[in-house]
């Protein structure tokens, strides 16, 4: 168990005075809701899910229950009590709308946790997710924090920028398929050859929901990122891509051995620069 699961609680004599739950708690509450929510999101459809839940969701439910019992004035009728609650609250309710929280003004707040038509983690959700994997980070921006352990290798080997082109490399791979991953790895990217290490920091293996019944996934032909597959039929999941609402093709891939790029990495790095780049090239 590690700090990330676990952040600073407030003490009991805090609860005594009303005064536990203030901004700075109810932010890290609501990012820990946040990793709960994308690893739910994004389960491995072959891997059972039964008591106990995984650390993170357990440990929101049990904070957000403490939030109604000690430190919230209307009560637990305003909180989620459980996981079904807890995950309806995820797709349902925007976070400026979390009663029990006491949130700064921001209108990124009026984002829910998990949208729709596909399932999938909203941009708001993996922030925050990505802020509570890396406490003490507040500091470092968007893109450093997505990259922070590329950077670090980076400058290990003395090549203080070098990520910058590693960077350049994965947005024009969000996937890798076996022929490619073999060229990645005999090339120089930022004067460093590219390591398994390096890879697997971005890359991720790809879960059955991406692959039809004959095991082949396809890209989405302006995002470029893999689509999801629900109900037969073909979805982009990216938010904010125009293809979420008219499909269209890209390329195919037989499944066996495919990466793509992690859940930060490809949502919020990767996406909008391929989305503009597709805008462009289709308005010139």
């Amino acid at each position: 168990m590690t700090g990330t699961d676990l952040p600073e609680s407030p003490g009991i004599l805090d609860h005594i005075k009303g005064a536990a739950y203030d901004r700075g708690e109810s932010i890290r509450i609501l990012r820990m809701a946040a990793a709960a929510a994308e690893e739910l999101t994004d389960w491995p459809s072959g891997k059972p899910f039964a008591v106990p839940y995984p650390v993170t969701t357990q440990r929101v439910i049990d904070r957000i229950a403490l939030i109604g019992v000690m430190g919230h004035s209307h009560g637990l009728r305003d909180c989620p009590r459980s996981l079904a609650e807890l995950t309806r609250w995820f797709r349902e309710k925007p976070v400026s709308e979390w009663p029990f929280l006491s949130l700064p003004s921001d209108p990124d707040y009026d984002e829910k946790l998990i949208q729709l038509d596909p399932v999938q983690p909203s941009d708001l959700c993996v922030r925050l997710a990505l802020h509570h994997r890396n406490p003490g980070d507040e500091n470092l921006g968007l893109e450093r924090l997505i990259l922070k352990r590329v950077h670090a290798i980076y400058s290990d080997a003395g090549l203080e920028f070098g990520h910058f082109a590693f960077r350049d490399a994965i947005i024009e791979h969000p996937v890798l398929t076996r022929p490619s991953y073999a060229e990645f790895k005999t090339t120089r990217v930022g004067d460093l050859y590219v390591t398994d290490e390096l890879i697997n920091t971005v890359y991720v293996e790809v879960d059955d929901k991406y692959l039809d019944a004959r095991g082949v996934a396809a890209t989405c032909s302006t995002c470029d990122l893999l689509l999801v597959v629900e109900d037969g039929r073909r979805r982009c999941e990216t938010p904010r891509c125009p293809g979420r609402t008219r499909v269209l093709v890209g390329e195919s891939h037989v499944g066996r051995d495919l990466k793509h790029l992690s859940r930060p990495v490809r949502q919020l790095l990767v996406a909008p620069r391929r989305i503009a780049r597709h805008v462009r090239e289709s308005s010139s």
